[in-house]
């Protein structure tokens, strides 16, 4: 038995629809000239699988969408869009503000560094002025 939209369902080439009926666009070059039925049933072969591969895809979206949602819900308690973007943005705020502070906080222990070092290399100098040995032992 003839698939009920596909057309040679009958021994004529005639289906029962409307000659000329709009297919959603033009392919293959066909500008509204006539197909012989086996062009016609070729032409509805190759729609029908694209038809099934855009299904398989829209199913495949459909169930990723879900498995994320549910991820976000578990991770997040929500899959609301706007609520993520809202979260996300909050998070993006508190890493930033962390951020700062452990720079601030690299900066003063450089500085403080950068101080004992100067204080250490003072001491330094001040102690090859006189015994001539950093750890003060002039046992030489």
């Amino acid at each position: 038995m003839a698939h009920p939209e596909q057309p040679g369902g009958k021994a004529d080439g005639n289906s029962g629809g409307k000659p000329g009926g709009k297919t959603g666009g033009k392919a293959d070059g066909q500008n509204g000239a006539s197909q012989s039925i086996d062009e016609l049933k070729q032409r509805y072969d190759q729609l029908h699988q694209r038809k099934i591969r855009a299904e398989a895809n829209r199913d495949n979206a459909e169930n990723r969408l879900a498995e994320l949602k549910a991820e976000a819900k578990k991770r997040y308690g929500t899959d609301d869009v706007d609520e993520l973007k809202t979260m996300l943005a909050e998070m993006k705020a508190e890493n930033e503000k962390k951020r700062a502070e452990y720079q601030k906080q690299l900066d003063k222990i450089e500085t403080e560094l950068t101080e004992v070092e100067s204080q250490f290399n003072d001491a330094d100098l001040d102690s090859a002025d006189g015994s001539g040995s950093p750890s003060g032992g002039g046992n030489g």
